[in-house]
């Protein structure tokens, strides 16, 4: 929802922030590398840390960066979006195998069921932002109104960091 609601909003970002064609397009680039240059680091990360609370770290990312985004200009927008880029490849990287380590024999359905319920909230989110940010609260309530969900959604995790014990996540080897 993060990445798929600035797209659709850009050229009013542009407009109000006097950006030049190039910055904004860098500005939609900014996921892209933060997934490259964070990708092949996370799983090595979740074998030291905890999947889990690797997890629990994107999503405090993924609430800063979105606080970020809509207040000053250009470098906090850019940052912001960097933050939320690098939590998403997290997310990419290691909730496919959360799903395959909890649901051992139904891994088909439930990736299936993610990646839909990824594709429904990312279109929901590229399809509402336009008209969230022609009313009164303009393009950066249109991009702060995601940290509601992610704020629920962090809330919503603590529960996995009580539960790593249990999953042999935090035994030495």
């Amino acid at each position: 929802t993060h990445i798929t609601s600035l797209s659709p909003i850009i050229d009013t970002i542009r407009g109000a922030l006097s950006l030049s064609s190039t910055t904004a397009g860098f500005l939609t680039t900014l996921p892209l590398l933060a997934f490259a240059l964070l990708s092949p680091f996370v799983a090595k990360w979740a074998r030291q840390y905890g999947a889990e609370r690797m997890i629990f770290v994107s999503l405090v990312l993924i609430v800063i960066g979105s606080l970020f985004r809509p207040f000053g200009g250009i470098v906090s927008l850019m940052a912001g979006t960097f933050l939320i880029g690098l939590a998403v490849a997290v997310f990419n990287v290691l909730l496919p195998s959360i799903i395959k380590r909890e649901f051992p024999l139904k891994v088909g359905v439930m990736t299936g069921l993610y990646s839909i319920m990824m594709g429904i909230f990312a279109s929901i989110a590229a399809a509402i932002s336009v008209p969230i940010a022609s009313t009164g609260i303009g393009w950066r309530g249109a991009l702060l109104i995601w940290t509601i969900l992610s704020a629920i959604g962090l809330i919503a995790w603590l529960p996995q960091l009580s539960d790593q014990t249990d999953r042999g996540q935090d035994r030495p080897d």
